[in-house]
């Protein structure tokens, strides 16, 4: 690494994340909903936007939200070392970042059918 182990690089794709795929490409998958407070459990946090949409910068919504994204954001930088580790043992091992349960719990078939829920 160029700096010496003092930086830690970091991918932020919209093809899920680097070694996630087997080509990187980068398709046109519309977000349905942000939701601040989620994004501090998932490996990256960002409000995004098409150009014809709504901005949905944080500091634009009203302070009972901006509150809540504050909250959501200081919680977030205390995981950054956690997800950096995660991003670490994906590289080493090939296993995702967010993983299904049944990645982690392969002998339980009740977890086969879990699809709204990821261990991090």
């Amino acid at each position: 690494m160029r700096s010496g182990g003092r930086e830690r690089p970091f991918v932020l794709s919209r093809a899920f994340f680097a070694g996630s795929q087997r080509y990187g490409k980068t398709l046109k998958n519309p977000p349905v909903w942000f939701q601040g407070e989620a994004g501090s459990f998932y490996p990256f946090f960002r409000a995004h936007a098409h150009i014809d949409t709504k901005r949905r910068e944080p500091y634009l919504m009203d302070e009972e939200n901006r509150n809540v994204i504050h909250e959501a954001l200081r919680l977030r930088y205390k995981l950054l070392p956690y997800w950096y580790t995660l991003f670490y043992q994906s590289h080493i091992s090939g296993l995702p970042v967010a993983r299904p349960l049944w990645l982690e719990f392969p002998r339980d078939k009740n977890t086969y059918n879990i699809e709204d829920q990821i261990m991090i």
